[in-house]
């Protein structure tokens, strides 16, 4: 997406790296194993959660920096506990309603925010304002790789752990397959152009 930025992978590296973290807790003095209570949800985001949440575990666990307790709960109580504080980590699925990259940003950072986590900072406030009245798309790019950075690096109130794509394939001649402005795919007329399938 125009306006995505991996700070973290340029950060902290694309891979895990156990003696940075293990010096990062070693100078923060924080006793290891650090024990993690995660959170997921079984049914919401797709049959693989159970699996992915469990691959999670085993690379924190890994380590032998983590202890890592697993637990799930169904979507409606899942809602609730997550908004009421009730889990110190959890999942939270996001898909956008429309390809900008402020979708990432304004529904999460700002005062109030949807994920109730109780994270606001007036400078993340004040670009984030500016980013959304920003009339130059080059100058609102920027702003929005500021804050981008300056939560990776600075705040962290959101860690993004695994992310997916949505593809179409079809052979070279099939015409009018599309993903709309939504990410949504566009049932038109499929059409064959040639030669054979």
């Amino acid at each position: 997406m125009t306006g995505s930025v991996e700070s973290f992978k340029r950060l902290y590296g694309v891979k895990p790296n156990v003696d940075l973290a293990r010096k990062f807790l070693s100078d923060a003095q924080i006793a290891t194993p650090v024990l993690i209570n995660l959170q997921y949800n079984p049914d919401h985001y797709g049959g693989n959660s159970s699996e992915e949440y469990a691959a999670v575990k085993g690379q924190l666990e890994a380590s032998g920096l983590f202890r890592v307790d697993l637990q799930s709960t169904e979507w409606v109580a899942y809602q609730e506990r997550r908004s009421s504080d009730s889990y110190p980590v959890y999942q939270f699925g996001w898909f956008p309603d429309f390809p900008d990259p402020d979708n990432y940003l304004t529904p999460f950072f700002m005062p109030d925010n949807m994920l109730v986590n109780h994270f606001q900072n007036d400078t993340i406030t004040r670009l984030i304002t500016a980013e959304v009245t920003e009339p130059d798309s080059a100058k609102r790019l920027r702003i929005i790789g500021q804050i981008q950075e300056l939560m990776a690096r600075d705040y962290i109130s959101t860690l993004p752990l695994l992310t997916g794509k949505q593809i179409a394939v079809s052979v070279k001649n099939v015409d009018g397959i599309k993903l709309g402005p939504s990410f949504k795919f566009q049932f038109t007329p499929l059409k064959k152009t040639g030669g054979t399938a």
